[in-house]
């Protein structure tokens, strides 16, 4: 990656933005951002230890079915989310992306 998103600041309060990346170089840090996002929200929700006890069977169906639920509420989420980044013309379009 040799692009970038620069805003330089101004004076009098205003600002400019040069961007130089290519299309495909902006989605692919933005997935990387989205992966750390979408890893960050299941595991402050579930943590590693919840969803190995799930995975034992250590919870009642209740409680792991409301485990795989949430953790699947959010990978639908992350998929969406791809797909708009997929979709982006162009750099603006893959940065308006927000988790």
């Amino acid at each position: 990656m040799t692009g970038r998103k620069l805003t330089t600041y101004h004076p009098d309060g205003s600002f400019t933005v040069e961007d130089t990346r290519a299309l495909e170089e902006a989605k692919a840090l933005r997935v990387a951002q989205l992966d750390a996002e979408a890893t960050n929200d299941i595991e402050s929700v579930y943590p590693q230890y919840v969803q190995i006890n799930a995975a034992l069977g250590l919870y009642d169906e209740a409680r792991t079915s409301e485990i795989l639920t949430g953790i699947q509420e959010r990978r639908t989420h992350y998929s969406e989310k791809l797909a708009q980044i997929n979709a982006a013309l162009t750099n603006d379009q893959v940065d308006a992306v927000k988790w």
